[in-house]
């Protein structure tokens, strides 16, 4: 009776390939890495408010949507005045399920198509209208 004995025959691994082979995969994790922090530090950036005055004096904020807001000063006072009666409105609105998801802009539609209306009562000064009007 004779033995058979059986071998496997593994391929010759070459060191210089094995240790380039490594060292691709320790740049590849570095640079996942690093953007996934870029995107972190993006996302960051997205959630926060700045503002900024244009060199024709309107102020900008930034942060809110896709493209900043800008008015002029007294167009600001004017909004601020208005904030009580937009913010029932817009409470009034997500009552009725017509406002867009968060993070697309809302849309002030009732579920039977009709627009909702809304108009700011603000107090006016005894000022002659100028050029800009919100």
């Amino acid at each position: 009776m004779s033995k058979t004995t059986q071998t496997t025959v593994t391929p010759a691994v070459d060191p210089l390939a094995q240790a380039a082979k490594e060292q691709r995969i320790r740049e590849l994790e570095a640079l996942l890495k690093a953007e996934q922090d870029r995107n972190a530090a993006l996302l960051a950036r997205k959630q926060t408010i700045n503002v900024a005055v244009s060199s024709k004096g309107g102020v900008s904020v930034y942060g809110l949507g896709r493209f900043p807001v800008t008015l002029y000063g007294r167009q600001w006072e004017r909004l601020a005045e208005a904030l009580p009666g937009i913010m029932a409105f817009v409470k009034e609105a997500q009552k009725l399920g017509a406002l867009a998801p968060e993070d697309k802009d809302a849309a002030f539609i009732q579920p039977n198509g009709i627009p909702l209306k809304f108009k700011a009562k603000v107090a006016q000064e005894a000022k002659p209208k100028t050029g800009s009007a919100l």
